[in-house]
């Protein structure tokens, strides 16, 4: 049955695979360098020794591959310059460094990166690489690149019963802390004419227009919706979001970013060539992810329609699997700690699921009787609309339940609870956000330009964005919208994802012709 598995999975999906087994193996069991690389050279010896035999090759490159990935993790986390910062924790420096993302404003605070370059000891200036996260009040406020001079307490990121901060933030490659009763001052900036400068400053302008022409919640949710800025919400309306399931419409994914190529397409279509269009959507994809924060969803989203239409400009045919596969291990390459990150794992296991399942879903006898349009000319256009509601329906709740299969274990060990209305309420959302998004993106523009231009699709973007609204807090009251979960042995997940793994394996069975 391996074998078989082995030889049938093609090249970049094993390889990809091989890859994150590397990095568990290095989160989980004891090892050393030295023995990984001497492992590394051995398997490599065995494939090209038994090269003629698919299934030995493959598993002597897969487990190369898996020691390569290893060997790679452990010199990625060896303790470098950025450990130097943790001496001085508990303590008061001065330093010396510049912004090095993108300012994260929330609702009483912003959230500064900064790249520490320098320490002051016995009045001089010596070199000191790390990062911190900085949270400091809204004014004064500093800009990506802003060069800061910083004197305060610094301090280690602490550690919750439930949720681990000091984890979550070395993902990110940040170690030390320090609070809003640091001193900061500024003292220049290293790019004033910077290209990301620019964008970040257009970012700010952006969620500045909109706020101006709606009121909240309205506001909040389309700068969610435009940029995955969600943190305007009130408390309220983020425990309805949550109780019916749809955080995730706040969170820049595929379904974003394929709104936003079909918006391309559609303006260009008639003056554009199909060549130029692509390359277009892909300039206007990259600053889409800059603009949103380059989450882990939105990255994935963005470079698997990059690769698609790279495909398609040189005739060639994108395989989902091997797009999925080849951009996870991509962002793993960058940042193989990005593995253990629940937003990473949650996009790509929906993004699995749509890949592997919808096909499954659209190929039953249930859903083909049910989304097929029966003889247009025997209708009435009443009948109509009721045929192609229908059809919507089961084809929005297909794709939903799709991309809910494989990321329900997670949800569940995650958060410990799962929402049991997120279907019906995503059936009853999901049509409204193209048009919510599209004529506030528009809106917003124009509004940059002049208020009054925006004004007539503002009102459209409203209505829609307000029926949005409407419908969370509706079904968010409703009683036992969430069910909560204690502890789930993992067996039992081991077990629903093996039935998974089966059906999505099994062959159909072929009707039989009298």
């Amino acid at each position: 049955m391996s074998a078989f598995f082995i030889k049938r999975v093609a090249w970049v999906s094993w390889l990809g695979v091989c890859f994150v087994v590397g990095i568990i193996w290095f989160a989980f069991l004891p090892v050393d360098l030295l023995a990984v690389y001497w492992l590394l050279l051995g398997f490599v010896l065995i494939g090209f020794l038994f090269r003629s035999d698919l299934f030995v090759r493959k598993l002597a490159f897969g487990l190369a591959m898996a020691c390569l990935s290893c060997g790679y993790t452990i010199w990625r986390a060896q303790p470098g310059s950025n450990a130097q910062l943790v001496d001085y924790h508990g303590q008061k420096p001065v330093l010396q460094g510049y912004i090095a993302e993108a300012p994260k404003i929330g609702s009483e605070d912003i959230k500064y990166v900064v790249q520490i370059e320098q320490i002051e000891l016995d009045s001089n200036w010596q070199t000191l690489q790390g990062r911190l996260l900085l949270q400091q009040e809204k004014y004064p406020a500093y800009e990506y690149l802003d060069e800061i001079k910083i004197t305060g307490k610094i301090d280690t990121p602490p550690e919750h019963d439930d949720f681990s901060y000091q984890d979550y933030l070395g993902k990110r490659g940040i170690y030390s802390l320090a609070g809003k009763y640091t001193q900061v001052e500024l003292i220049g900036n290293r790019g004033s004419y910077h290209l990301l400068r620019f964008i970040y400053r257009f970012k700010s302008q952006i969620e500045s227009v909109v706020n101006r022409l709606l009121p909240e919640p309205e506001s909040s949710l389309l700068n969610g919706l435009l940029l995955g800025i969600k943190n305007g919400f009130d408390q309220d309306f983020k425990q309805a979001l949550a109780t019916t399931g749809m955080s995730h419409i706040v969170s820049v994914s595929g379904y974003n970013i394929s709104i936003v190529i079909l918006l391309v397409k559609k303006i260009t279509e008639r003056f554009l060539s199909k060549k130029k269009q692509i390359w277009l959507i892909m300039l206007v994809l990259l600053l889409f992810v800059i603009l949103s924060g380059a989450s882990a969803s939105v990255v994935r989203a963005g470079l698997l329609a990059t690769m698609v239409g790279l495909a398609g400009r040189f005739g060639r045919f994108s395989r989902p699997t091997n797009s999925l596969v080849f951009v996870a291990w991509l962002m793993l390459f960058v940042n193989p700690q990005l593995l253990w990150d629940t937003g990473f794992q949650l996009s790509f296991l929906a993004t699995g699921g749509i890949i592997w399942i919808l096909p499954k879903i659209t190929q039953s006898p249930w859903y083909k009787k049910n989304t097929r349009y029966p003889n247009g000319s025997e209708l009435t256009k009443h009948q109509h609309v009721l045929a192609s509601l229908k059809v919507y329906l089961f084809q929005t709740l297909a794709l939903t339940l799709s991309a809910q299969v494989l990321i329900l274990p997670l949800l569940i060990s995650s958060f410990g609870q799962v929402s049991l209305i997120s279907p019906l309420v995503n059936l009853l959302v999901v049509f409204m956000i193209p048009l919510a998004m599209a004529s506030g993106a528009v809106a917003t523009i124009l509004g940059v330009v002049n208020y009054y231009l925006a004004v007539p699709l503002v009102a459209v973007s409203y209505i829609a964005l307000h029926y949005l609204v409407w419908v969370i807090r509706l079904f968010a009251r409703v009683p036992g919208a969430i069910w909560n979960f204690g502890n789930i042995s993992p067996m039992v997940w081991l077990g629903w994802y093996l039935i998974v793994i089966w059906l999505i394996n099994r062959e159909p069975h072929k009707e039989q012709n009298d």
